[in-house]
């Protein structure tokens, strides 16, 4: 779940200290308490299939305080209430500050994030902020900048395994640095976006995805006795999940929208902190104060954790030429029926017979026997083993089916299910891949399939199981063969900037009940 840190209305720094001790953010090791004593608590976007928690017990007692004295001027609440505090409202909108820590390389999500982000602002999406309004009346301003971003060099001076603390000393320690002011921009939120590899210790993929919080502290007088905090600094902790599934629902068999798992995950992730951010900066703005509420202490992104509507895929088609190098023989084949199960009294079925005879067949593969006595033929049956010189077929033969003498019939058996291998050309910039669909052409229609999913890929190679008819010869290779293959992007529901995105939905503060919606 994600964590927000929210500043207790400005009260006394007593006990602003006290609820940042409270919850684990004091200070400890470099700088003194008194930077860091605002620290609001952290509401966490929780793991797949987990209930969000909202707002911090103590959080959400003194904001509920703040709300029963605050003369708030909004009547429209559909589901979520004005609690009388700060919103995130510039007419100008919001700046962004982006602060990359772990190695990152040359991983996409440099690119996928800032550019999800710059077209984030105005979007339909983001417009469903203008649905909540400051304490006059007045609709947020639905626009963003990246307006800033600095990436650490290494990860020396924090580690791998951060503690709450940690992410915002790393936060704070980009202040100055690259395009990133000096002094804490009041009206930005500042993103600790980590890389595959960082742990976060209080939860982070076993109990949350990401947070967002505040941080109430004076920067210009660090340790300076009696100075009162001033300041007021939004940050988030957004980390890349990769493949991690409780935080992964952009893992798709067929891929995420941009080929990044990890960076689409986080761009969900980053819409829910940030929309959080700009409605309940302090945890004293929007959120269910109604106790009555099975919802009661959420926030609006909160209301909407892992709900993505409907979606959409693309498909992209290509042809390429093959040619069929290997299939399993699938000819005509004698054996002897050696055993099977007696089958005489008793009602059963399942009976299982054993062929003799030299073959080629194999487990799994379809096979029709016909032999003499007719209760032991069977009909595209699954091999269920097989030896050098025997292999097995599970049958269902009637009750009171006569005990067969082993060894005294002979069988005539036919494979089918064969698998055909192809061979590609991939200095031709062909490519396939398991799970792609194809439709492979050849001169010999039995080794033709139609919407085949390929089982199996070498670097020139890849194999398709296709049910062809018994008794049909092995082909005389090669065979040439045309294949089309057919791939579907991973699901989408929003487009931005022409690319396309997996991100949960947002509440829609609209009559008459409220809703999550994409725009």
């Amino acid at each position: 779940m994600i964590i927000k840190r929210k500043s207790l209305v400005a009260a006394a720094a007593a006990l602003l200290l006290t609820v940042s001790l409270s919850n684990g953010f004091a200070d400890s090791g470099s700088g003194s308490s008194s930077d860091e004593n605002g620290g609001r608590g952290r509401i966490e976007y929780p793991l797949f299939g987990d209930a969000p928690k909202g707002l911090p017990s103590a959080t959400a007692a003194a904001a509920r305080h703040a709300a029963s004295t605050a003369s708030s001027k909004l009547t429209a609440q559909y589901g979520i209430q004005f609690n009388g505090g700060a919103v995130m409202n510039n007419s100008s909108g919001v700046n962004v500050y982006l602060v990359w820590y772990g190695n990152w390389g040359t991983d996409t999500a440099k690119t996928i994030l800032p550019n999800f982000l710059t077209n984030l602002s105005n979007s339909p999406y983001f417009a469903i902020n203008r649905t909540y309004t400051d304490a006059n009346g007045v609709a947020i301003t639905p626009i963003i900048r990246v307006a800033g971003q600095y990436t650490y060099s290494n990860t020396n001076t924090y580690g791998t395994n951060l503690s709450d603390a940690s992410v915002i000393r790393i936060a704070k320690g980009a202040l100055g640095q690259s395009g990133i002011p000096s002094s804490v921009d009041a009206n930005a939120l500042y993103f600790v976006l980590t890389a595959p590899g960082i742990r976060e210790s209080s939860g982070f993929l076993s109990a949350y995805c990401g947070w967002h919080s505040s941080e109430t502290m004076d920067y210009l007088n660090r340790g300076s006795v009696g100075t009162p905090p001033t300041t007021n600094m939004k940050y988030s902790f957004v980390g890349d999940a990769a493949n991690a599934s409780g935080c992964g629902a952009q893992n798709f068999p067929n891929g995420s929208p941009n080929n990044n798992v990890g960076a689409d995950g986080m761009a969900s992730v980053i819409a829910h902190e940030l929309e959080e951010t700009i409605t309940d900066p302090d945890g004293n703005g929007w959120w269910v104060s109604n106790t009555s509420s099975r919802n009661v202490g959420m926030e609006n992104g909160d209301m909407c954790a892992w709900k993505f509507g409907t979606t959409s895929q693309q498909s992209s088609t290509a042809t390429y030429s093959a040619s069929v190098s290997g299939a399993r023989s699938n000819g005509n084949a004698t054996a002897t029926v050696s055993s099977a199960t007696n089958n005489s009294t008793t009602r059963r079925a399942g009976t299982t017979i054993t062929y003799n005879g030299a073959n080629t067949f194999a487990v799994n593969q379809l096979v029709t026997v016909t032999v003499a006595a007719s209760p032991y033929n069977v009909t595209n049956q699954v091999i269920s083993a097989r030896t050098a010189n025997s292999f097995t077929v599970n049958v269902a033969t009637p009750a009171n089916t006569p005990t067969l003498i082993a060894g005294s019939y002979t069988a005539t058996v036919s494979g089918a299910g064969t698998q055909i291998t192809y061979t590609y050309n991939p200095a031709a910039g062909q490519a396939f891949a398991v799970g792609d669909r194809v439709t492979v052409t050849t001169n010999v229609g039995a080794y033709s399939v139609t919407n085949a999913a390929i089982t199996a890929v070498t670097a020139t190679t890849f194999t398709v199981a296709a049910n062809v008819p018994a008794g049909t010869p092995a082909p005389t290779l090669p065979v040439t063969a045309t294949a089309t293959r057919t791939t579907l992007s991973g699901p989408y529901n929003m487009t931005l900037g022409g690319s396309n995105y997996l991100i949960q939905q947002n509440w829609a503060n609209r009559s008459p009940n409220g809703s999550c919606t994409l725009s």
